[in-house]
């Protein structure tokens, strides 16, 4: 079946179904914890999703004129569930770890009265009767390391729903954006013990983040679609900041990143942006035994905290400085005077064309399990430029899987074989990293552009791929096997 022949029987032989009902954790009656998402016939199906500027389009172009004179049939819920019609329901979930028993309180709040309705639990035992639940801004549902509720996963969860209500094992599916997530299926997530009746949970795994990237630059104006490779070249060297360290969420690690940078004097050569630094959590990692705080003595690592505290937080696109900024929200997010955090916002890509390259943080790094790319890859590969990743094991590895170039002919790549766990003391992996920086900062700046315009195919590659976008084809096709429970 090629793909316009899946994309077709997605949109002429199922109903896309929404309630507009938004179910609220008991713990806290404002958030909601599952809510509508019309992803699949709001985006994917939808020719207009697909279009960035004017006549500039992503994604599949074979699929395009298909869609273009075909939509697919969107309706509420209650108006389908007396025929035959094959219906397609889809709903996001949002765990309250604000509660102790945040996935309970998804059974609980959702699927115990949506499960209420004879219609809707008749339809989807006789096959016609599809929930798609996305998460796909997330490797999995509620990661282990945080849930409260000890004795239940979301796989756990699921499958008890499926076994409790006398479900097909496709009539739920999940979208998580763990490309590992195949490979941990029988490792780890759906062991033949671990569930009543040998019940094995769908779930379609795959880059759900990298449409994402796209989407939203629709919304930058200072997006330069026609942007050549040469023009980026001419750019660098007329630039004088050779790396770019950005992004708009903490964790421990990009502090870590940030405090190297300044041990070792780059960000005078670098643009940054960094919101928030936990100068606590900084001086109880360096005040241990590890090979880190070995390198140099505590009077360097206070000088250092002295000015990070004094610099943070630190800004460089016009897009922060532009705003007025009134602090630190959730996740220690930069808040500005409009209320919005910015979060998932582009990039100016001013930064990325006054730089060569991209020092950058992966989502969860030191968790091997979980590999899960996003706008810190694409974002950078949109701008043409190179990167070094910390992150997971195998990251480029994944990547690479997907038919992206690494960049081995700036960096000694080796670092992809090493786990970033941090229950290694001595955390060799950013060891390694350091020892990268300080190889590229120390190289002649009209040397290393040469290096990039010698490799530029590369970028271009990268570049072209995106705009792409091979995972929407893919996620379709398994979804739509999932449905057909056919072979992934």
């Amino acid at each position: 079946m090629s793909y316009v022949d899946i994309v077709s029987d997605l949109v002429e032989n199922y109903v896309y179904c929404y309630d507009k009902k938004n179910y609220y954790s008991p713990t806290n009656k404002d958030f909601t914890i599952v809510g509508d998402n019309p992803f699949i016939w709001n985006e994917f199906l939808c020719y207009n999703f697909y279009r960035l500027d004017n006549d500039i389009f992503f994604g599949n172009q074979e699929v395009l004129p298909y869609l273009r004179e075909n939509l697919p049939k969107k309706s509420y819920l209650r108006n389908h569930l007396d025929t035959d019609d094959k219906v397609i329901f889809t709903k996001e979930f949002h765990p309250y770890q604000g509660s102790t028993s945040p996935l309970r309180e998804i059974r609980e709040t959702f699927f115990d009265v949506f499960f209420q309705n004879e219609k809707v639990l008749k339809k989807m035992r006789n096959g016609t009767f599809f929930m798609v639940i996305y998460r796909g801004w997330e490797p999995e549902l509620m990661n282990h390391k945080f849930s409260k509720d000890c004795d239940l996963t979301w796989e756990k969860l699921l499958a008890s729903v499926l076994s409790d209500y006398n479900l097909p094992h496709n009539s739920i599916i999940f979208c998580l954006s763990n490309t590992r997530g195949y490979e941990q299926e029988h490792a780890r997530h759906f062991k033949k013990d671990y569930f009543p009746k040998r019940i094995r949970p769908r779930v379609v795994w795959d880059n759900f983040l990298e449409f994402t990237c796209l989407k939203k630059t629709r919304y930058s104006p200072d997006i330069n679609y026609n942007y050549t490779i040469d023009e980026h070249i001419e750019n660098l060297r007329n630039s004088d900041k050779t790396l770019l360290r950005i992004h708009r969420t903490h964790s421990f690690t990009r502090d870590l990143m940030l405090y190297y940078l300044y041990q070792r004097g780059y960000e005078k050569h670098s643009l940054i942006e960094h919101a928030y630094v936990d100068i606590d959590s900084l001086k109880k990692f360096f005040g241990k035994d590890n090979q880190h705080s070995k390198l140099h003595g505590i009077d360097e690592h206070l000088k250092i905290f002295k000015k990070l505290k004094k610099d943070i937080p630190i800004k460089c696109s016009d897009f922060e400085n532009n705003r007025k900024l009134l602090g630190t929200g959730k996740g220690n997010r930069l808040v500005h005077e409009d209320g919005w955090s910015y979060s998932d916002t582009p990039i100016d890509s001013s930064v990325y064309s006054n730089t060569i390259f991209s020092w950058a943080s992966t989502t969860f790094p030191d968790q091997d399990e979980m590999i899960l790319i996003g706008a810190s890859t694409f974002a950078p590969m949109l701008n043409y430029h190179p990167i070094l990743w910390l992150g997971n094991r195998d990251y480029i590895k994944h990547l690479k899987s997907f038919g992206y170039k690494s960049f081995d002919w700036l960096f000694d790549e080796s670092y992809d074989d090493e786990t970033a766990d941090w229950s290694d003391k001595s955390w060799k992996k950013m060891i390694n990293q350091v020892e990268q920086l300080d190889k590229i900062m120390s190289m002649d700046r009209d040397k290393l552009i040469d290096i990039v315009e010698k490799n530029k195919d590369t970028l271009q590659h990268n570049r072209d791929l995106l705009f792409e976008c091979k995972s929407i084809e893919r996620i379709l096709t398994k979804l739509h096997g999932v449905i057909n429970e056919t072979k992934l």
